[in-house]
């Protein structure tokens, strides 16, 4: 199941996340570079889980990912990059316990983006006992 965008994002905006992603293609914006790199990012997530229901929240150009959709997340995992003409993808996630975890990948072409996003979203305790992630892992 493609990852969808936080239906209080989609009423203001009415832009899916590929939409929003694909604006800041070179366009005169902060953070413009980042378009392309997490157009990836999504793609890796769509490829990853097909039953799985994943919705995302952008701040700025980095993505929340969660379980449910709305703005009041007990857990979550974030994606971004720590500048704009970086090819550092920073993942961090907060579970509902208060405790987080971080990390950085240096080489997005490699399987370290996928591994860190599992581990990222295990970790979040948003999707517990979730098939396509327990196969991934």
């Amino acid at each position: 199941m493609p990852i969808k965008r936080n239906s209080e994002q989609l009423k203001r905006a009415n832009m899916s996340l590929r939409d929003f992603y694909t604006h800041h293609i070179g366009a005169d914006l902060p953070y413009s570079g980042a378009g392309k790199k997490m157009l990836i990012l999504i793609d890796l997530i769509n490829d990853i889980f097909k039953d799985t229901i994943i919705y995302g929240l952008t701040s700025h150009v980095d993505l929340i990912l969660h379980k449910e959709d709305g703005l009041n997340l007990n857990g979550f995992v974030k994606i971004g990059f720590r500048s704009d003409s970086s090819n550092d993808y920073f993942i961090n996630c907060l579970n509902s316990s208060g405790q987080t975890s971080d990390c950085v990948i240096k080489d997005p072409e490699s399987k370290e983006l996928e591994r860190e996003l599992l581990n990222a979203m295990v970790l979040s305790n948003c999707w517990p006992n979730n098939e396509e992630l327990i196969l991934r892992k």
